[in-house]
């Protein structure tokens, strides 16, 4: 996803996932319970300092990471205490509705 100088990708396994736009919003698709990285990318020459937010909960709280210019950063997962905890994509009402649609029929099975 971008937005205006800035990148933002979901790694799985260290690549990124491919995004869809469906009915103007964002989305890639991914299996529930697999762990992701988020890759912030700055096309900007200026260095920011940077925050990430997933589903309102602070990824490292207390802490800001400097974006270099024309660089990137990656967040690993939640800062618990002193360990990392990765991000993991959970299963939602879109995953319901993909299900058949991604199953062969029985037909299809021979």
């Amino acid at each position: 996803m971008r937005t205006g100088a800035f990148e933002v990708s979901l790694l799985v396994n260290g690549k990124a996932l491919r995004e869809e736009t469906i009915e103007g919003s964002s989305y890639v698709l991914a299996t529930p319970g697999d762990a992701f990285e988020v890759e912030v990318h700055n096309r900007n020459k200026a260095d920011y300092m940077v925050r990430l937010f997933i589903d309102g909960t602070e990824a490292e709280p207390g802490y800001v990471k400097r974006l270099r210019g024309e660089g990137s950063t990656i967040f690993r997962g939640f800062l618990c205490k002193r360990d990392v905890h990765e991000f993991l994509f959970a299963k939602t009402p879109v995953d319901d509705k993909a299900a058949p649609s991604a199953r062969p029929a029985p037909s299809e099975l021979g």
